[in-house]
């Protein structure tokens, strides 16, 4: 049997690992936002619906939130889902605090409280919608073999049925 690598040697290995993946596309976005908030506001004809700003933050703020806790819940940090949860949240708000101060410093932007509201209401709605989904129960599988679909005569997977075999005898 080959030994798997341990200690530091194991968490070096990233590639493949699931939460490189998240982690990978949380920078990505924090880019695109970072981005996004380095240019002048960008209005359209007809989209100057009252609100409509404060939504598009609470969308891009769940969305941030949302990729923190599943980078942060498949990092297998030995730490509860409601602290992982609790952790995106914070993170979330503090790059909405931090994207609002470099606002502050582009031309035609300001940094604005209010955003920084929605940004908060949407690391909560965003990290309390993926604990849903994190904290759903696996599906139960169903055993190989003959049985009931409750497992009960089915046996285990690998046995041939010895379990549905010997019952009959």
């Amino acid at each position: 049997m080959l030994d798997e690598p341990r200690g530091a040697t194991a968490r070096l290995r990233l590639i493949g690992h699931p939460a490189t993946g998240w982690w990978s596309a949380l920078a990505i976005y924090s880019t695109f936002i970072y981005f996004q908030s380095s240019g002048p506001v960008p209005i359209e004809e007809g989209w100057d619906i009252p609100g409509w700003d404060k939504l598009l933050h609470v969308v891009a703020y769940a969305a941030w939130a949302a990729l923190a806790l599943f980078a942060l819940h498949t990092s297998e940090w030995p730490r509860s889902l409601r602290w992982q949860a609790s952790l995106s949240t914070l993170l979330a708000v503090a790059y909405g605090v931090s994207d609002e101060f470099h606002q502050s410093f582009v031309p035609s932007r300001s940094a604005d409280l209010a955003d920084l509201a929605a940004d908060a209401v949407g690391a909560g709605i965003g990290a309390t919608l993926s604990v849903l989904v994190l904290g759903r129960p696996a599906p139960k599988s169903q055993p190989c073999g003959v049985g009931d679909l409750d497992g009960s005569r089915g046996g285990r997977a690998g046995d041939g049925g010895a379990k549905v075999r010997e019952s009959a005898e």
